[in-house]
C-alpha cells in the first residue's frame, strides 16, 4: 500500500505496530465544518421548552449525548446538585439526548433533594450548536469516549469545556490548555471543576480561545483536506520516483 490513514491516534493500539509505525502511515482526523457549525449556532434552537429553560437559568451547564451508562450523566447530575447548584442558586442543568437511561436519570434528579425544575432532559434537539451558543459550559462526564463531535463543536464555538480524561479528549484539549480535565469519574471532582470554571470566567475564556484555534488548525474540514492533499502528493511523488528508477535501472 502506498499510504495508510488513521483517523485518530487511538487507532494505533488496534493495528500492528509495523503498520502504525510505518512512515507511510499518517493520522488525519475527521474534519468539522466549522463555518456551518457557527452559522447554525446563530439560528433558533427550535424547541420552546429548551428556550424557556435557558431563559430561566443562569449559568447553564450543558451535557450532550446518548442517555446511556457510559456517558455517566448520573455523575453529572450528582455533581450539579452537590457542587454547582449551591454555588450558583439560579443555575440550570440541561442534558440533550435520548436513551435507555432516561427513567434512571429522571429518578436521580427526583432523589437529589434539590429543585427538580433546574434540571431538564428534553430529549433529542436537532440544533445543538444553537444550544451551545446560549450555554456557559459543556460538561463531558463519560466513562468511555473516542473523539466526540460534540467536543469539537463546543471548541469551534468558544464554549468552555470540562471533561473526564477519556479517549482522545485530553490530547485534543492540550492536556488542559484548552479546557478543564478531571482524572476521576467522581461527582465532587467534576462538580468542583465546573464550579471553578464558572467562578473564573476569564480563565475559561482563555482556554476556550486556545481550543477554538486548535480545532481550526487541526480538526476543521479545511485542515483535513490539506492533510489529504499532502498525502496524495507524497504518494504520487513516490510513484514518479519509483518509475524513474526503473527507467534508469530496467
Amino acid at each position: 500500500m502506498a499510504g495508510i490513514v488513521m483517523v485518530g491516534a487511538a487507532m494505533a493500539d488496534k493495528i500492528p505496530a509495523s503498520i502504525s509505525g510505518s512512515p507511510r502511515t499518517r493520522t488525519i482526523p475527521n474534519g468539522l465544518d466549522i463555518v456551518t457549525v457557527q452559522q447554525r449556532s446563530q439560528l433558533p434552537i427550535g424547541s420552546a421548552d429548551v428556550n424557556e429553560f435557558i431563559e430561566r437559568h443562569t449559568p447553564v451547564v450543558l451535557g450532550v449525548g446518548r442517555l446511556s451508562l457510559e456517558k455517566a450523566f448520573d455523575v453529572l447530575i450528582d455533581a450539579f446538585f452537590t457542587k454547582v447548584k449551591p454555588a450558583f442558586p439560579d443555575a440550570g442543568l440541561l442534558i440533550l439526548g435520548e436513551g435507555k437511561q432516561r427513567e434512571t436519570l429522571e429518578r436521580r434528579i427526583r432523589e437529589s433533594g434539590g429543585d427538580q425544575a433546574c434540571a431538564c432532559l428534553p430529549g433529542y434537539v436537532e440544533n445543538i450548536p444553537a444550544v451551545m451558543s446560549r450555554s456557559d459550559v459543556l460538561s463531558i462526564s463519560s466513562r468511555t469516549e473516542g473523539l466526540p463531535i460534540t467536543l469539537l463543536e463546543a471548541m469551534a464555538l468558544g464554549l468552555p469545556v470540562i471533561s473526564t480524561r477519556v479517549g482522545e479528549i485530553p490530547s485534543v484539549l492540550g492536556q488542559g490548555r484548552g479546557g478543564g480535565l478531571v482524572s476521576r469519574i467522581d461527582k465532587n471532582e467534576l462538580g468542583d471543576a465546573v464550579t471553578t470554571l464558572l467562578e473564573n470566567r476569564p480563565d475559561g475564556k482563555v482556554k476556550a480561545a486556545w481550543a477554538t484555534k486548535k480545532v481550526t488548525d487541526t480538526y476543521s474540514s479545511c485542515a483535513m483536506a490539506a492533510a489529504y492533499t499532502d498525502l496524495y502528493e507524497d504518494v504520487l511523488d513516490a510513484v514518479v520516483l519509483k518509475d524513474a528508477k526503473r527507467q534508469v535501472n530496467p
